[in-house]
């Protein structure tokens, strides 16, 4: 009870004016503060009654205390008492007041300097250092600050690879994360750095657990969703390379979602390393989808915006030999016309070839054939729209012949 009254007494004598709204990072010291005194037997109880008898009050708008967490006269309990200085760091600064009380006492370097320990840092210790640079970014004009007065972002790109473990990295993509949103003149500050920490990352990696690659799809989502000017600053070509190779049998379930930052390629970063092939390939290997969606739709309509692009022809070609290949006939027959129409002919040869040999199932939209008019080339589109009719022939449907020669006649 003595304990009790007396760390009461403390408080009350260290407020200048009742009802003050005291700072996070205060009542943060004052919560650890007080479940180290309620309990004499703890190792530090020593320490921090000494610590709060040193002083009578206790100043509300400074960090002080935080300072002698992080680097303590006791180096019996230094590994201890600096990981509450730490996890005080992360639980403490939610707001700019929180932020301005820690820079003032420089803890923003501080922890920098702990981090960038290559001998005598436990993993433990990395792992709550970047859980509290983290925290401290977390309010734009403290990022702001970090980005331009700190150079954080130049510091991470300083770091050896192997300090950049898998916390360190969801870290990364949670600052790439907040920086899209700033003004370009700070995206630009920070984009290149941020390329070789994910590069130094990727390449240093023969796979990455499943947290890591959500972190890095959601950054990938802000990215693209981000203005032009900061897509071309962030180019996610080459990781996204990197990770189609990586996750295709580590992370098969995460697989497809970093399949859909394929429109954000560089056609020329496909192409290095021999991967389109492996690309085309892992996208006809992925599971049967339903009935409803069309493989070559899925991956067609969003490639077919790219006029010219080879690896758009190359992919749509690989996708097509390979249906050929296996009849898959539900499949070919639910593509969309429209969306084909923007193929070459060798494209539409090939396709037409497939309907020419297989009947046409119940699936079949009559109407889709109204498409064929966009198709470039007359005998192909003859070829194709004769191969259904000879098919339904087959099948008796009189109604939707009918309507199937009356489109043909269109289309002739």
């Amino acid at each position: 009870h003595d304990l009790y009254l007396f760390l009461l007494n403390y408080l009350q004598d260290s407020l200048p004016m009742p009802l003050e709204c005291l700072p996070f990072l205060i009542t943060t010291f004052l919560r650890f503060s007080a479940q180290i005194l309620i309990q004499p037997t703890h190792d530090l109880y020593p320490w921090m009654y000494k610590r709060l008898l040193r002083s009578s009050i206790l100043d509300f708008h400074d960090a002080y205390f935080v300072k002698e967490f992080l680097f303590p006269n006791d180096n019996n309990h230094l590994v201890t008492l600096r990981h509450l200085g730490l996890q005080l760091v992360e639980l403490g600064c939610k707001t700019v007041q929180d932020f301005e009380m820690l820079r003032r006492r420089r803890i923003p370097e501080d922890l920098m300097a702990i981090g960038s320990l290559t001998f005598g840092l436990s993993t433990s210790t990395r792992s709550k250092v970047w859980r509290a640079i983290d925290s401290l970014v977390k309010e734009e004009a403290s990022l702001m600050h970090m980005i331009q007065r700190e150079g954080v972002i130049a510091w991470l790109a300083s770091l050896p690879a192997n300090s950049l473990d898998d916390e360190v990295i969801v870290v990364v993509f949670s600052l790439l994360r907040r920086c899209c949103a700033l003004s370009s003149d700070y995206v630009a500050l920070v984009a290149r750095s941020f390329s070789v920490v994910i590069d130094r990352f990727l390449n240093a990696r023969s796979s990455i657990p499943e947290t890591v690659l959500s972190a890095m799809l959601d950054a990938g989502d802000v990215i693209i969703e981000a203005s032009p000017w900061t897509r071309r600053l962030f180019d996610i070509s080459g990781p996204v390379v990197k990770l189609l190779v990586m996750t295709r049998e580590t992370a098969p379930n995460l697989w497809k979602d970093v399949r859909g930052f394929l429109p954000f390629v560089r056609a020329d970063v496909v192409w290095e390393g021999n991967i389109l092939t492996e690309i085309a390939s892992s996208i006809l290997d992925d599971e049967r989808l339903s009935r409803k969606v069309s493989k070559l739709v899925m991956v067609g309509e969003s490639l077919l915006s790219r006029p010219d692009d080879l690896f758009r022809d190359y992919v749509l070609q690989h996708l097509l030999e390979n249906l050929y290949d296996s009849q898959d006939q539900e499949l070919l027959f639910l593509t969309n016309f429209c969306a084909l129409g923007a193929l070459g002919s060798a494209h539409w040869r090939i396709l037409g070839d497939l309907l020419s040999e297989m009947p046409v199932p119940r699936s079949l939209e009559i109407r889709s054939l109204q498409d064929l008019k966009c198709i470039s080339e007359k005998p192909v589109q003859i070829r194709i729209a004769e191969a259904v009719k000879c098919s339904l022939l087959t099948t008796g449907r009189t109604r939707k012949r009918r309507r199937l020669e009356s489109s043909m006649n269109g289309t002739r």
